[in-house]
């Protein structure tokens, strides 16, 4: 290949990812994020009960590794 061909190659290549480069850099492209909430987490909040064991205890529980760290 010469080097005539190569550069009728190369040169629209790179012309074209120098445009895609300046395009993102002066105008990148904006996105928008929004909270989709599937679980209605209010709700489950008041309907849970309120006689729930404490969570340390529960954790300490199943987790043998705290069992040296329970206050008598």
């Amino acid at each position: 290949m010469t080097k005539a061909k190569l550069t009728l190659i190369v040169t629209p290549i790179v012309f074209a990812v120098g445009l895609w480069g300046v395009k993102i850099l002066l105008a990148p492209p904006i996105s928008e994020a929004t909270i989709i909430s599937s679980v209605p987490v209010e709700q489950i909040a008041q309907s849970a009960s309120k006689d729930l064991p404490d969570i340390s205890d529960n954790y300490q529980r199943h987790m043998g590794v705290l069992d040296t760290l329970k206050t008598p």
